[in-house]
């Protein structure tokens, strides 16, 4: 999902020249990529600079605050999204499925109604459906919670899923 974020942002005042949007969105994409935050969730990628705004001047350093407006692909999980993922861990309780390498859904096996586990393949299935690990699913999220920015959520799959 595409997100416009506005933030405060520092450069050091020897990037003030000619080229203070590369600057600016270099360190956006260097401070930003890969954080996760409440409001924003996970920033996959920082896009563009959409627009700078005033500054300031820091006490103690020589660092220059931008406020600033950019545009971002953004993974932030709520009750109801689905999500497409590929299985990278099963167990006789359920299953991972791993989002673009930011956050992991716990599927619960009491949400996986039509399969069954098979203990020494570890594997689900379901007539000839199996989820094993590297099996691309799709899950609805039934719940979201956020701590220590990151987002622990638990979902069940998709019902086109396999």
């Amino acid at each position: 999902m595409i997100q416009t974020i506005s933030q405060r942002i520092s450069i050091e005042s020897m990037y003030l020249d000619s080229d203070i949007k590369y600057h600016i969105l270099n360190k956006l994409k260097k401070t930003m990529e890969g954080k996760c935050t409440f409001d924003n969730g996970y920033i996959i990628s920082v896009n563009k600079l959409l627009e700078i705004g005033d500054n300031k001047i820091g006490c103690a350093n020589s660092l220059v605050i931008f406020n600033v407006t950019y545009e971002a692909d953004v993974l932030k999980p709520e009750k109801g999204h689905i999500l497409s993922g590929k299985v990278c861990m099963v167990f006789q309780h359920g299953i991972f499925v791993d989002i673009y390498g930011k956050m992991k859904v716990l599927v619960p096996a009491t949400s996986m109604e039509q399969y069954e586990y098979q203990q020494g393949e570890n594997i689900f299935t379901r007539g000839k459906n199996t989820i094993e690990n590297g099996v691309d699913v799709s899950v609805d999220i039934v719940d979201t919670k956020y701590e220590k920015k990151q987002f622990s959520c638990i979902g069940k799959l998709h019902r086109n899923a396999n």
